[in-house]
């Protein structure tokens, strides 16, 4: 399940664009096709992320946690991570300049420094939960 939700994070989000500019290269596919990819793309993905962190959620610790316990933590790391995306996307489009400092070795560090970030945003969800769970 988290596999096939990373590969899903992949290519909806990410290349999801691209794959419709190269598959619409001869204007075969129909433009409410599109549309509905544009405004489907990021719900989709943002209940798919949700989802996926709740069952981690749920599953990592050593003692049972009920669903709604992780709820706030899942939440609130899930926005978190698609707000980040989003403007981590938009300076990398704009404003950095990568590949002239490190070569054809940028993609590997920006890779590096969104999984860095991700990670401390997993983190802090889990602290929210658990200052829920323990003070409740």
């Amino acid at each position: 399940l988290v596999i096939f939700s990373l590969i899903f994070l992949l290519f909806i989000p990410i290349l999801g664009s691209k794959i419709l500019n190269l598959i619409n290269y001869n204007n075969t596919i129909k433009k409410e096709i599109i549309l509905t990819y544009k405004v489907l793309k990021w719900p989709l993905t943002f209940l798919i992320i949700f989802l996926n962190i709740k069952l981690i959620y749920i599953i990592a610790p050593s003692k049972k946690i009920k669903g709604r316990e992780v709820n706030i933590g899942a939440l609130f790391t899930t926005t978190t991570w698609a707000l980040f995306t989003l403007a981590f996307g938009k300076y990398l489009n704009y404003f950095s300049k990568y590949d002239v400092l490190y070569g054809g070795l940028s993609s590997v560090v920006v890779l590096l420094i969104w999984l860095y970030v991700l990670s401390y945003i997993l983190i802090l969800g889990i602290v929210i939960n658990t200052k829920l769970y323990n003070n409740s």
